[in-house]
This record gives C-alpha cells, structure tokens and sequence, in this order.
C-alpha cells in the first residue's frame, strides 16, 4: 500500500488586464498577457527607473516578457491609447530573458542553449525581439547572478569560481563607458541587495559570509570601493575550499569549515548536501550549528552540480536526465574527506533539506560505506509519485528538474534499494507541511521498514515546511552526539493505517 494525495483541479488560463486611468475621466482596460501553460508564473512589475512595465512568465527552464510603456512616467510617446506590446521572447527551451532599462537604454541578462549562463545585452530603442539586442562590450566573462539599473550605472553582480564580485558599468554619453569592480574574498558566501531607488545614491548590499556574521555593507557610487580591511577581517571560524574532480571533467567545490585547530585534522563532520533547482546552498555563519563547531567538529559544504553556485551550465549538469551527477558529486566529495583523514565514515553525518534530502537518501542507498549517519529535514523522498500528480505544489513547474514522470522514478529514494547495512537516520517531517507532505516519508518509510526498522527516528511536527528550524535542532543534535537512540517507524506508517 503507498499513499498518494488526490490532484487538485487547474486552471489552465491566466489573463491580465493593466488599467490606467491617470486621474481622466476615460478609463483604459487592455489585455497584456495571457498564459495557458500550468508550469508558468507569472509577475508584473516595472523596470527600476519606472519608464516601462515589463510582465514576465517563467517557467523553469525558460522565460516570456512583454514590455509596454508607463503611461504615467512621462517618457516621451508614453500615451495612453498607444501601449506597445513587444514580446521579447517566447518560451523556447533554454532562452531566458531579464530586462532593465536605464538612460533611453534596455539592458537583457540573456540565457540561450548555446550560451547558458547569463549575458549582458543592450539595445538602444525598444525592442521587439532578442534579436534586436546586441552583446555589451563590457560584459564580464564570469558568471552573472543578478543586474540592478541605477542612474548612477548599471550593477552586475558576479562570481568567478565561487568568488563574490560586484561590477558597476557607467555607460554615459558624454564620458564613454568606465567599468569598476570590487572583489569579495572566498569566505563570501552571498551577497543579498537591499535596494530600491533608481535615483539612491548608494548601493546596500547584505554580506552573508562562512566564517563571521552578516554585515551590511552601504557603498557609494561616487567612490565604488571598499576597504579591504572590511572584506577580510579574521573570522570566528577558519574555511578551506578544496576542487574535488568527479565524472566529465567536473571540479566540484568543497568547503570545510571549523576551528583552526581542527580543519586539517581527522575530527567529526556534518556533511551538507543539496544540489536542486539551481539554488545556492544557503549555508553561512549565521545559520551554521555552532554547537557543534564547539566541540570539535568540522562543517562540510558540498556545492554539487544541480545547484546555482556556478551558474546555469552548473545546474543543468545536475537536472533532469543528469540529476545522478549530483549523487556522484556528493559521493565523490565524501571519499576524498575520508581519502585526506580530514574525518573517517563512521564521523561523517550526511544531513539534507527538502529537495536536497532525495540526493542524500539516494547517496545513502548508493553509498553506506561512506557515512555513518543521516539527518533529512522535510524530505522529498517520493519523486515519482510527486510527478504524477499534476495538482501538487512540488510538481508541474518542476518536471524538466527531475526529468519528468518516468526519470523522477529512476532517482526516487522510495523506488530505490539499499546496497549495504542500514544506516542510522533521524527524519523531521511536518504533519501540515503542504509542499512536502507527510506522504513522501511514510511512502519511504513502508519501502525500507524492515531496513530502516530500530535505527530511524521520526520527529513528527505540527508545523509547515519551515518549522524544522526551531523545533528539529536539539533532538538533531542529540541523535547527531549519540545521545538519543533510533525508534521503530510504525509511529508515523500507524497514522496512514
């Protein structure tokens, strides 16, 4: 017996009507947009300058925008009855477009197939298709995250193997174009911008960093430079990045963090993993278990292929029909902790959130040898089925992730078997959690019951998917120090029965 939830119906038609009425006694009503695909999300909003409204529907893997004129923004032929509709690209695989516009200028971040990681893009008049962009001059061969328009220039914010850089590119008539950058040291796990006027005359940006907390950081345009003295300042913590080679040439990133004193000796070590829909791993001080750190421990960040850490081409390598990639990425980084003594298998505990928890149980099921335990937060265990239920929320806008129906099942920790000896492993699960539902666990759980059977803890909470925050970390803890012993699993499989 497994449990499936029952599909939801959809709606497979959006339509968006913009209504300007510019204090006249006329009232103008117009269709802007229209989307009948159930994978697309859609938004309206404005470029930072307010000129032009921009809608955009984006699927995970491409994007359509539409840009028309702001009546109320003064810009010349701005009218009313004359709102153009330029479609700048429509949802062909792999073409991805943002849009900004600063100084009678439209700037793109621009993905193609050929080209996967973002570009930058400008045009001189309003365009109507990608063609009508060209390639800027000054664009930076390193990978794009994100781009800001100001009237101060135009902000492009980069990383160079996993190294924070920020790029103002002044393109004025009168003075050419002058490009400046500042460079962030590899303890900069994130930089987070905390703007919102075109016309502010600083750039705030948040600094998440491995090794001390958060610092806000307020930059001046006038002057864009920081003092390295605030970049590099000494740490709580200490950090090494190791390159670790894996299959097809791939170098995958590994960063240990931990005391001084600890980081290159053999000492216990928490093993994070996820590797999903092209997001970064959002581990930093803040959010690190310092308990741990404390006594002895080692943290071991695992960027595999199939996050955002190093762009688009990073995350396709690790999507889809290539999402085993991400599991021999994970496998490979643990054997070389365990090849260099940096800790053994017996000290490594592998521990995942939500969409990650399906590489770690995977790498569990593909690996026992080289972990000692497992930790899954929220877990989305039973892809397979996830895929078959149009209605679900992890479900129809994720399908090229998992390669669709019958690719998901290949990969699915449910499906899958274990190679070796069980392994220890303590599961947080929210009984209201509605996009990874109580489902997925009891489905793993009846798969691997007599496998799992005396060595699985299940903390079963009454919250959402966010709730492991708080109510999952001393009973980690405790299991993570051998201080709390594993409960059968008929707990949880008794409330589906």
């Amino acid at each position: 017996m497994t449990w499936t939830p029952v599909s939801p119906s959809l709606s497979l038609s959006l339509s968006i009507y913009l209504t300007f009425n510019l204090l006249s006694p006329s009232l103008l009503v117009a269709l802007v947009y229209r989307s009948e695909r159930a994978d697309e999300v859609v938004s309206v909003g404005c470029t930072r300058d307010k000129k032009y409204i921009t809608v955009n529907g984006n699927t995970s893997s491409s994007s359509r925008v539409h840009v028309l004129t702001n009546p109320s923004s003064g810009a010349p032929g701005a009218a009313v009855k004359c709102c153009p509709d330029n479609q700048l690209s429509d949802h062909s695989l792999g073409y991805r477009c943002y849009l900004e516009h600063r100084n009678g200028t439209f700037y793109a971040l621009v993905s193609t197939p050929a080209i996967p990681d973002l570009r930058l893009y400008w045009s001189h008049s309003p365009p109507s298709s990608l063609t009508h962009f060209s390639p800027h001059p000054h664009c930076p061969t390193t990978v794009i995250h994100d781009l800001e328009c100001f009237e101060a220039g135009i902000v492009l914010y980069t990383s160079d193997a996993m190294k924070p850089s920020i790029f103002l590119i002044r393109d004025d008539v009168d003075e050419g174009t002058r490009v400046e950058e500042i460079k962030f040291p590899e303890e900069v796990a994130m930089l987070e911008p905390q703007n919102t006027s075109y016309y502010q005359h600083y750039l705030n940006v948040n600094v998440y960093n491995m090794v001390k907390p958060m610092k806000y950081l307020k930059i001046p345009f006038k002057k864009f430079h920081v003092s390295p003295r605030r970049l590099v300042a000494r740490g709580r913590y200490a950090m090494l990045r190791y390159w670790v080679p894996s299959t097809n040439q791939a170098s995958v990133p590994l960063t240990v963090i931990g005391k001084e004193d600890t980081l290159n000796k053999t000492s216990p070590c928490m093993f994070i993993v996820y590797g999903c829909y092209g997001d970064t791993l959002g581990s930093y001080y803040d959010n690190l278990p310092h308990d741990l750190i404390a006594k002895g421990w080692k943290i071991a960040l695992c960027h595999v292929r199939g996050g955002g850490e190093m762009g688009i081409s990073w995350h396709n390598a690790g999507k889809g029909v290539n999402k085993v990639n991400s599991m021999t990425d994970t496998i490979k980084c643990l054997e070389f902790l365990h090849e260099f003594h940096l800790t053994t298998p017996s000290q490594t505990v592998l521990q995942a959130s939500s969409a990650g928890a399906l590489v770690a149980a995977r790498v569990a099921q593909k690996a026992p040898h080289a972990l000692g335990k497992l930790v899954l937060r929220m877990p989305f265990l039973d892809v397979g089925r996830a895929m078959a239920c149009p209605g679900l929320a992890l479900s129809e806008e994720e399908r090229e992730e998992w390669a669709g129906e019958e690719g998901a099942r290949e990969i699915c920790p449910t499906s899958g078997q274990f190679t070796g000896p069980s392994i220890p492993t303590f599961i947080t699960t929210g009984v209201n959690d509605v996009r990874v539902p109580l489902w997925h666990v009891a489905n793993f759980l009846q798969a691997h019951e007599r496998h799992l059977k005396g060595k699985c803890f299940v903390n079963l909470l009454q919250g959402d998917h966010a709730s492991f925050d708080e109510g999952a970390s001393q009973m980690e803890l405790k299991f993570v120090e051998n201080q709390e012993r594993g409960r059968v699993v008929s707990r949880i499989l008794d409330m589906f029965r």
